[in-house]
């Protein structure tokens, strides 16, 4: 509880902040990268050698330990498959954020790059401030020629966004021609970043008024559930308004 107080009171708000400030003012442009399954693609070999360089060995060996006895099958119907040792991937949803925490850990040594990193866990963003939008695109294509294998995991090329912030309306509709594997990428007027939609002049207007949307549809689900069922008790109004807003 305390460990998920940290991270949406402190950690995201503190990290959206520093984006922001980097990107406010002049002509910004950013590339969200989206790593294709990211934690169920953390090779453990690579990890514990990493791990080996900055952990003790009773340390390692307790991962080791615990990722080494993961197993999975399939089901299909009426057709299981026979257990297999599950060779890569971090156990999600354990205790402490460890998955989080051996994440960091695998990823600590991304390429050096010209445009600034704001990360939290798989959530990257390439970010870069300069006086022309030709010399962002040709930085952030650069940058991203580095991100080509990293210790096998890939950036998603339908998936990874660009996009622009500045306070420039009469180039409110350029934009960024920034490529990754010879691919152009494609850029979003409204890319998400730890859960906030950001604009071109970061009014965070956008965001207000999904939100608004969003908060709207579930309080009338909620009324309409509320009104039209007398058999629906307080307390389970209650607990419905709680997996709503959660």
């Amino acid at each position: 509880m305390i460990a998920e107080l940290l991270v949406y009171e402190w950690i995201l708000p503190h990290q959206l902040h520093n984006m922001t400030l980097h990107t406010k003012g002049g002509h910004a442009g950013a590339v969200f990268l989206d790593l294709t399954a990211a934690y169920d693609n953390i090779w453990h070999t690579a990890l514990l050698y990493k791990l080996s360089k900055c952990l003790p060995l009773r340390c390692i060996q307790t991962v080791e330990l615990l990722l080494q006895n993961s197993h999975f099958r399939v089901h299909m119907g009426n057709d299981v498959s026979s257990w297999q040792r599950q060779a890569n991937g971090l156990p999600q949803g354990s205790v402490l954020h460890l998955a989080l925490t051996l994440f960091y850990l695998y990823t600590s040594d991304l390429p050096v790059t010209r445009s600034r990193r704001f990360i939290y866990a798989d959530n990257i963003c390439c970010a870069l401030q300069v006086e022309t939008f030709s010399e962002i695109e040709c930085t952030l294509t650069a940058d991203l020629a580095k991100y080509n294998q990293l210790w096998r995991l890939k950036p998603s090329k339908s998936k990874t966004v660009t996009s622009v912030i500045h306070l420039h309306n009469n180039k409110s509709r350029r934009e960024l021609n920034v490529h990754m594997n010879g691919q152009r990428l494609k850029h979003d007027p409204y890319p998400v970043y730890l859960g906030v939609t950001l604009d071109r002049t970061l009014s965070y207007r956008e965001h207000l008024s999904r939100s608004a949307e969003k908060l709207k549809s579930r309080n009338n689900l909620l009324a309409k559930l509320a009104g039209t069922s007398r058999d629906l008790v307080r307390s389970s109004v209650a607990t419905l308004h709680n997996l709503l807003y959660s």
